[in-house]
């Protein structure tokens, strides 16, 4: 269980030493409600990989991994209802949470997680959620036409596959999970892109996108 998790000597142990991921199945059977399963499970898949050199960047990720640890027990150990988690979710990303003070992205944190517990409970805990990634696409740069939602499978930081797209969030996780034949359907959307350099760095927005009904887009 996670609050069996050793608390100390975050550089020299792996995460699943620091923070064991629980039998998500096995909690659900075991009557947890299915939004504590959820939450843990995404708080878990948030956190990076660990880094293998510099001492700053593993003190870093020790203490971000900590915060949600912390936070995954008091999940489990009923210090929140539903509501009262979802609102410790909003303050996280402020300074107003007794979590957040550490984490110097925690408002990209906080969405990661509300993500996660989206895909969780239209995905079921039969599959691993972990690799997979939402990016809001647009026609214009200005973010005013066409929206699009992709989901993408990472293969590292930035190597994707994009498995699906939908008008929202909920709508690109619901058509990849009934694989069904739609305007936006997996076989269209099933390509994998390798973000480009740009003066000398990476970006994720390289290019934005519009699904077809047999075509996938991109808008340089």
């Amino acid at each position: 269980m996670v609050r069996e998790a050793v608390a100390n000597d975050a550089d020299k142990m792996p995460l699943s030493k620091l923070f064991p991921a629980p039998n998500y199945q096995k909690l659900l059977e075991l009557g947890i409600e299915s939004w504590k399963v959820d939450a843990v499970r995404a708080m878990r898949d948030t956190i990076p990989r660990k880094p293998q050199k510099y001492s700053w960047l593993i003190s870093e990720w020790a203490r971000k991994m900590e915060v949600l640890r912390d936070m995954s027990i008091s999940v489990l150990e009923d210090k929140w209802t539903k509501e009262e988690f979802d609102e410790e979710l909003e303050k996280f990303k402020t300074l107003d949470s007794e979590y957040s003070a550490l984490i110097p992205t925690r408002e990209i944190i906080a969405e990661q997680i509300a993500d996660k517990i989206l895909m969780y409970q239209v995905m079921g805990h039969e599959k691993d959620c972990s690799a997979l990634e939402f990016c809001e696409k647009y026609r214009n740069i200005d973010e005013t036409d066409d929206r699009t939602v992709e989901l993408r499978e990472m293969h590292g930081e930035y190597r994707y596959k994009v498995i699906c797209a939908g008008y929202s969030k909920l709508d690109a996780l619901e058509r990849y999970h009934s694989d069904g034949s739609t305007i936006m359907a997996r076989n269209s959307c099933n390509k994998t892109f390798k973000v480009s350099g740009v003066g000398g760095g990476f970006t994720k927005a390289y290019a934005s996108s519009k699904v077809t009904d047999n075509k996938f887009e991109l808008y340089a």
